[in-house]
């Protein structure tokens, strides 16, 4: 017996009786959920089960407060010359500024600047003098990349003017910064006239001599609790950092153990005289650092701590 072509039809298409089970396919999970730190940039987390694994097995470094665990945690930047990407605060960073100058008719210049900004476009190198005075030929793939998204961040690579001084200047800069810092800490015996490096014993006395409502002074009390907090935080950790000027010592930055007998732990020492700079010596012999080194607080001192790290760095050989 022959089927009619349209009964046969209806019995595969339209019929409800007849179905053919199409054969399921596993979901397979997204790439940017199972390698999300690739895609991302970003760092993997740390994930524990409940919160008593954090108290138990995580001990509190109190990182917050270390200045150097804020400077590798700095937010990641590529470096223009080795293509790798670094804490910003190990970089120089480069941006592009106004020409006040006649001398080219370029209305723009690359510039570069010894505390960060962050307006503009920018763009980052390796802080070392001796390897961008190498590969300082190559200086014009350092500018940074055009944005087209803003009237205000749009230039022409053409109109950047690369001024051959521009390491020269950024040394010159880097060093009148140190120096400046370093001599005010000695005028001012390491700010004692600045009402947040007063001690716990002259907030007290300022406390009980003031005339203040009782809302005020309930809001003074609670900071003097937590500068006496802060105070007993740094006793317990090591805050100061010593500048001296060894010559013969090719360590820029050691330990090195107290000779107080009162206290515990090591001083950090930042040695000028490491890398065998005129321009450090010069620095070093201004603020008579053979006699006696001078002492920063790693709390009150925090800018000019970074900017002498960064100037070490710089003339690293």
């Amino acid at each position: 017996m022959i089927i009619p072509k349209n009964l046969y039809k209806r019995l595969l298409i339209t019929s409800e009786d007849c179905s053919i089970d199409k054969m399921k396919q596993p979901i397979s999970p997204s790439v940017l959920l199972t390698g999300f730190e690739r895609w991302s940039g970003k760092r993997k987390k740390l994930y524990f089960r409940s919160n008593n694994e954090i108290t138990s097995k995580v001990s509190n470094f109190n990182l917050r407060e270390n200045i150097f665990a804020n400077i590798l945690s700095s937010p990641m930047r590529l470096d223009k010359v080795s293509r790798v990407k670094l804490p910003k605060e190990l970089l120089i960073q480069l941006n592009i500024t106004k020409h006040h100058t006649i001398s080219t008719k370029k209305p723009l210049k690359l510039s570069a600047a010894v505390q960060n900004v962050g307006e503009g476009k920018s763009s980052y190198v390796l802080n070392n003098y001796k390897e961008l005075s190498k590969l300082f030929k190559s200086a014009a793939s350092w500018l940074p990349i055009p944005s087209s998204s803003s009237s205000n961040n749009y230039f022409n690579i053409s109109d950047v003017h690369i001024d051959q001084n521009l390491l020269t200047e950024y040394k010159e800069l880097l060093l009148k910064t140190v120096s400046d810092g370093l001599l005010g800490c000695v005028n001012t015996s390491n700010g004692s006239d600045n009402l947040q490096n007063l001690g716990l014993k002259e907030h007290v006395e300022r406390a009980q001599a003031s005339k203040l409502s009782r809302p005020e002074k309930n809001e003074f009390e609670t900071g003097i609790k937590t500068l006496a907090k802060q105070e007993n935080q740094t006793s317990q950790c090591q805050t100061e950092i010593l500048i001296t000027y060894e010559e013969g010592n090719k360590d820029a930055i050691y330990l090195k153990k107290q000779t107080d007998e009162t206290k515990n732990g090591m001083l950090t020492v930042f040695n000028l005289g490491s890398t065998g700079t005129p321009e450090l010596k010069k620095i070093a012999t201004n603020l008579r650092l053979d006699k006696a080194p001078i002492v920063l607080n790693r709390m009150y001192n925090k800018d000019l701590i970074k900017n002498i790290f960064k100037m070490l760095s710089f003339f690293l050989n």
